[in-house]
């Protein structure tokens, strides 16, 4: 099995999006990773923070540093290659759904605030263009969740961000509630689909504003099923652990019935970089590599047809839709046991989030966010 799909990226691509005179800047905030875009990028980068002791690192093209008055920290996938069989990092923190007023959510939308606003080869930003940040939730939480994340992205600070061997760069944010937006993770990919990179709807977005429509959103923490019926939203849940997260347990869990080795989940994430872990026989000084090629396969198809089951069931056996849309960073992974499972389910169509475009699925909802507010002309609606 390619395990690629389950492997967090960090990049910034410098591309040139739709822009109307706001600087618009989407991020989206995940358990596993960062996403964002901006008129002249998009990126991403691993939703994991490093506290330093000290500045003795030696620069590297990957770093992404973050300084504020209460110290210094390593973002992204340096930090979390850094993590060691004996750290024994609180977890709870980084995948619990009320982290917004965490130091760790805190730094990754500052970090993600800082990268939508530099300049590259595409351009700059004009000194005096107003910004507007569009951002979403799972569509369950988004009625409770949308005052707590408007609050964390509105709170006033000051401080650095050093991407690489670049210099550090410094920033005093202070966004109001009228400069952001929140919408439902699902609706982005919705949106998404529905739009072409210079921000014009394509050919075919009449026939998924028409059609009855089945959005399975899989990211690290949730399962989030977003449903249109008739135009009218017809589901919309937020399932706790059947997403990547939860793949991640699963595997964790034989690998250490198999080999009594216990693999923390910000340890798995690196592992899967690797491609394998190493069991180690401390008497006679020998180790050897275990590839976690199968241990991943194995969980992830259990989960899916877990996820694939609660589905069919809140849904009405898909009686009344005719797209399924898979989505989420997970939903790539997802989408061959999904199609397998339901090729025989005579129209309805099942199609990725990233249809009608190349990007990796996992960008859909954020793409979705920028060009709604690129659409809206930053019109700041919740």
């Amino acid at each position: 099995m390619d395990i690629s799909n389950f492997v967090t990226a960090q990049e910034i691509i410098p591309f040139k999006y739709p822009l109307n005179g706001t600087w618009v800047i989407s991020i989206d905030i995940g358990f596993s990773s960062v996403k964002g875009f901006c008129p002249n990028s998009r990126f991403c980068f691993p939703s994991y923070a490093k506290k330093l002791d000290s500045p003795l690192r030696t620069d590297d093209p990957d770093d992404i540093y973050y300084r504020d008055d209460t110290g210094l920290y390593l973002v992204g996938i340096n930090a979390q290659e850094i993590v060691t069989s004996s750290d024994t990092n609180d977890t709870r923190s980084l995948f619990d759904r009320n982290r917004y007023f965490t130091k760790d959510f805190q730094i990754f939308l500052r970090t993600a605030y800082a990268i939508g606003l530099m300049e590259n080869t595409v351009m700059r930003k004009a000194s005096q263009m107003p910004v507007f940040i569009q951002t979403g939730l799972p569509a369950a939480y988004l009625k409770e969740d949308a005052s707590k994340i408007r609050a964390a992205f509105t709170t006033p600070g000051k401080f650095e961000i050093k991407l690489g061997t670049g210099k550090w760069r410094r920033y005093d944010m202070a966004l109001r509630n009228s400069e952001l937006s929140v919408m439902s993770q699902p609706a982005g990919t919705l949106n998404s689909i529905m739009v072409s990179d210079d921000g014009s709807f394509r050919e075919n977005a009449r026939q998924f504003m028409a059609g009855n429509i089945l959005i399975a959103d899989a990211g690290f923490g949730t399962f989030d099923p977003y449903g249109v019926i008739n135009r009218k939203v017809a589901l919309q849940e937020s399932i706790d652990n059947l997403g990547m997260k939860r793949i991640l347990e699963k595997a964790s869990e034989k690998i250490y019935k198999d080999y009594h080795i216990d693999i923390r989940i910000p340890q798995m994430r690196k592992y899967l970089r690797a491609g394998y872990f190493k069991r180690t026989d401390i008497r006679r000084m020998k180790s050897e590599k275990i590839m976690l090629a199968p241990y991943i396969d194995a969980a992830c198809e259990s989960v899916a047809a877990e996820s694939l089951e609660k589905l069919y069931d809140m849904a009405g056996f898909f009686q009344d839709y005719d797209i399924l849309v898979l989505t989420g960073g997970t939903g790539a992974a997802y989408l061959p046991y999904y199609k397998k499972a339901l090729s025989e389910m005579d129209g309805l169509t099942i199609i990725a989030g990233n249809d009608g475009n190349e990007l990796p699925i996992y960008y859909a909802n954020a793409r979705g966010y920028y060009m709604t507010a690129f659409r809206n002309k930053a019109g700041g609606r919740t």
